[in-house]
């Protein structure tokens, strides 16, 4: 899995240069799709977080896989040493999905985004998962972050795209 760890990485890197923040919030999302990358989650303070991602990153830094530049608030990755392709098509399909539809997204949006999710499909889990109860639960995790009507228009957006149950 840490091959298909640093391979998700490169494809990131080939469209864009991202922070940590980005990687974090885009394999969440992979996760979420079905891509199993053996990433473990919990809600922090800018959403969805694996402190196990973030020690990869680290030590594929130390063994020159990846480039971390720590000089800027945002610390960016760049890839030193690709890994091999080593997913199936609807692996990968998972992975193009994913970048063709948030890749364009900021980090802030992308927090909005896995926050919302992490709570109606973690926090939320065996309880109802009406528009407002999901609202209400991410306000209270972000306070005043985001505005009611985004939260409301993202959980709709996820809804819609089948990551949150209908």
């Amino acid at each position: 899995m840490e091959d298909d760890i640093l391979f998700v990485i490169g494809e990131i890197c080939k469209k864009i240069v991202p922070g940590k923040k980005m990687i974090q919030k885009l394999l969440y999302l992979m996760e979420r799709k079905g891509l199993n990358l053996g990433l473990t989650y919990s809600i922090h303070y800018y959403g969805p977080y694996s402190s196990d991602l973030t020690d990869r990153l680290y030590r594929y830094d130390a063994l020159g896989y990846l480039e971390i530049d720590t000089t800027r608030p945002t610390h960016t990755v760049s890839v030193k040493q690709p890994a091999e392709k080593s997913f199936s098509d609807a692996q990968e399909r998972i992975v193009d999905d994913v970048l063709k539809k948030y890749i364009h997204k900021s980090p802030l949006e992308l927090e909005l985004i896995t926050t919302t999710d992490y709570v109606a499909n973690t926090i939320l889990s065996g309880r109802s998962r009406d528009v407002t109860s999901i609202v209400n639960e991410v306000i209270k995790i972000k306070g005043n972050k985001f505005p009611a009507e985004k939260v409301e228009a993202c959980t709709l957006d996820l809804k819609k795209d089948s990551l949150i149950p209908a």
